[in-house]
């Protein structure tokens, strides 16, 4: 095996000429023109290469979120006839709903109702006031009548029960219940189904507004959005 003369390497890197390369030894020359190759190698690759890897990696960025937004509206699609179906039976099941609250036209006939309700179960009737003013909402309005009944436990309760029955939405709020003295109202029980009582309570009844109404609602709602400040104008 032939060794290595590092004395006549080094020696050979004395003394050159950089005007004239092709009188070098051959170890300089080779050396210098490999190093030439690489810096040109380097400099092709950042100059042409490099862009063509960044342009490929943006492509395959877009070609994610496109991949993503196709998976997507295939999902959106596939299930389009469940929703539609959904959406149906939301519909009904609100049309249903609706159809349990009373048209204006039909308050004073449920107010009726209510009252035969209690009448009809020996209640007697202190007071019975439905509030002049509704409580308005979105798409209906709320009456809240104050009423005061007086009968035994029973009727009052076989009268809750039969507001609930109802086919109109009514609901019986803030009860109070007060037993009443027995040398006032006759009764020789002093406890029991029989002994008299008094129910001070509130009633709520629903509605659903028309369509009259229902703009007027939106009206109203939007001028009030126009006459609020905005935050900006309220920290001022």
């Amino acid at each position: 095996m032939k060794k290595i003369d590092l004395k006549s390497i080094v020696s050979s890197w004395k003394n050159l000429d950089p005007q004239k390369i092709w009188t070098w030894p051959s170890i300089p020359k080779y050396a210098v023109l490999a190093g030439i190759c690489v810096l040109v190698a380097i400099g092709g690759y950042f100059t042409l290469v490099g862009p063509e890897i960044e342009s490929l990696e943006q492509a395959q960025l877009q070609m994610e979120t496109l991949k993503k937004e196709y998976q997507d509206k295939y999902t959106m699609s596939a299930n389009l006839e469940a929703y539609k179906k959904l959406r149906k039976n939301t519909e009904v099941v609100f049309g249903e709903s609706l159809r349990q609250l009373p048209s204006k036209s039909e308050m004073e006939a449920l107010l009726n109702d209510i009252n035969q309700a209690g009448l009809g179960r020996g209640l007697s009737f202190e007071s019975f006031k439905p509030n002049p003013k509704e409580n308005t909402f979105e798409f209906y309005a709320e009456l809240p009548i104050a009423m005061t009944v007086e009968g035994s436990y029973h009727d009052i309760a076989e009268f809750n029960a039969a507001i609930a029955k109802l086919a109109r939405i009514v609901t019986i709020n803030d009860i109070e219940l007060k037993l009443l003295d027995p040398k006032n109202n006759g009764s020789k029980e002093k406890k029991g189904p029989a002994f008299k009582m008094k129910m001070v309570a509130t009633a709520k009844t629903y509605r659903y507004l028309d369509d009259t109404e229902v703009k007027e609602q939106q009206k109203a709602k939007q001028a009030a959005n126009k006459g609020r400040p905005t935050t900006g104008e309220s920290k001022k």
